[in-house]
């Protein structure tokens, strides 16, 4: 491409960049094409439109500025609303579609554009009317696809769902594979099978699709975390209920941590018919998920072991997190690259680590002053410990993840990392002797019949 390229020749090879998502190659081409004729207003107008979908929305007011120079651009004005739509002015969005259908009153954009900005959920009926009547002259000029959209993006806007699936599907019928469109709908219909049914659809035409790839993977990550926090939480609240349960109501904790388990494993079933098992491996591998069961299983039982008074009881619990925590402290600490698809800071480890801690603390503190280290202190034991562990091994984390010339930090941590694994393992020895200590031997014992008793 030459430096003296002619600006009609610069506009129609900057649609065809644009038209295949080249952006950032529309705005070098357009900005070698003005250094050659800086004064040229469409030039500039439709760099103002390149830099828009850049989002580097000073830039793109300056340029629309310069494109309205020689007299109104309609490219330019179209810049003015979209900049004042993504900044969240929408009284300068409204102005600059007012002062298009002065100028051009004979195009659809605007009159859409304008039903759109004026929506609000709380409009009187009047307001309404003249929303619908807005977006409708616009629809009578152009069926364009992304008009469509528009208008139903409006009807949401306003609170009326079913006039916006309404257009959404009209739309659909005119054009069945618009992107837009498709990700109205699957925003407007609840149905979670039709909902991942339309992503996929999109992703067979876009691979790239962001919005439709989130969605899909965030059903994965939402059913990781909800796994995680079932068999790590549940666990630990319940033995710390047990405490203060009598034996008469033991059922209840044990039934929900049935459920719990029960849970576990229909999040696994339900992510394999919703989501493509290619994403679900990669974000959530089948060997996770089988751990992450068989931890939920084994808690379940050492929480019937520890209704049961058997000194198994903690022992399993605490072993089972014990492992799961070094499995995935050496995925997050130690791989070679992270297992984790979202970004994980060292701010975000520190919170779940005192999300683990303070807990583990007041469990403590609590059974200490209510249960004198008897018999009924052991499950709040195990509870504590529990915490702890998971508190030790993002410590451990966190540790690794320390840069080595920040000496002082590095030992916190390891320090910290000790001290709670130190009280973990003194918690869970003081469960099992709790379980079989002498106040469960000096219990009332029913009396039994003597062969000597007349």
């Amino acid at each position: 491409m030459s430096d003296t390229m002619d600006p009609r020749t610069a506009l129609y090879q900057s649609d065809l960049l644009l038209d295949i998502g080249r952006t950032d190659d529309a705005e070098q081409l357009l900005r070698r094409a003005l250094a050659s004729h800086p004064h040229d207003a469409d030039l500039h107008a439709r760099l103002s439109t390149v830099l828009v979908d850049l989002e580097r929305y000073p830039e793109a007011h300056a340029e629309a500025l310069a494109g309205n120079a020689e007299g109104p651009s309609f490219e330019a004005w179209l810049s003015f609303a979209r900049i004042a739509a993504h900044t969240g002015d929408s009284a300068n969005a409204v102005y600059s579609c007012e002062r298009m259908l002065e100028w051009w009153p004979h195009h659809p954009w605007p009159h859409v554009a304008l039903a759109l900005f004026r929506a609000e959920p709380f409009a009187s009926k009047a307001a309404k009317q003249e929303v619908r009547d807005s977006y409708a002259r616009g629809l009578a000029l152009s069926r364009d696809p992304s008009l469509i959209a528009m208008a139903a993006r409006a009807e949401e806007k306003l609170g009326d769902r079913d006039r916006a699936r309404e257009l959404v599907d009209q739309g659909l019928q005119e054009h069945p594979q618009h992107v837009d469109l498709l990700m109205l709908r699957s925003r407007l219909k609840s149905a979670p099978d039709e909902r991942n049914s339309i992503y996929l659809s999109i992703l067979a035409m876009d691979p790239m699709h962001a919005e439709s790839r989130h969605a899909l993977e965030g059903q994965v990550l939402a059913a990781r975390g909800a796994a995680e926090i079932g068999v790590t939480w549940m666990p630990a609240t319940l033995v710390a209920w047990l405490a203060t349960s009598s034996h008469g109501t033991h059922a209840i904790p044990l039934l929900i941590a049935a459920v719990t388990g029960v849970l576990v494993a229909g999040w696994s079933f339900v992510l394999s018919r919703r989501v493509p098992a290619s994403t679900v491996e990669r974000l959530w591998p089948r060997a996770q998920r089988i751990e992450v069961m068989c931890l939920g299983a084994v808690l379940a039982v050492g929480l019937v072991l520890l209704a049961l008074h058997s000194p198994v009881g903690p022992v399993a619990m605490v072993g089972a997190t014990v492992v799961h925590s070094t499995l995935d402290l050496r995925r997050r600490g130690f791989a070679a690259a992270p297992w984790e698809p979202e970004q994980v800071t060292p701010r975000s480890l520190r919170n779940r680590m005192l999300l683990f801690a303070i807990p583990g603390l007041i469990i403590t503190a609590v059974s200490v002053s209510r249960f004198e280290y008897g018999a009924a202190f052991a499950p709040s034991a195990t509870a504590a410990a529990l915490m702890f562990l998971q508190a030790s091994m993002l410590a451990a984390t966190l540790t690794a993840w320390t840069d080595a010339r920040r000496t002082a930090a590095r030992v916190g941590w390891a320090a910290l990392t000790v001290a709670m694994t130190v009280a973990a393992v003194a918690l869970t020895v003081t469960a099992v002797e709790r379980s079989i200590g002498p106040e469960r031997l000096l219990e009332p014992q029913p009396p039994t019949r003597s062969s000597n008793v007349i």
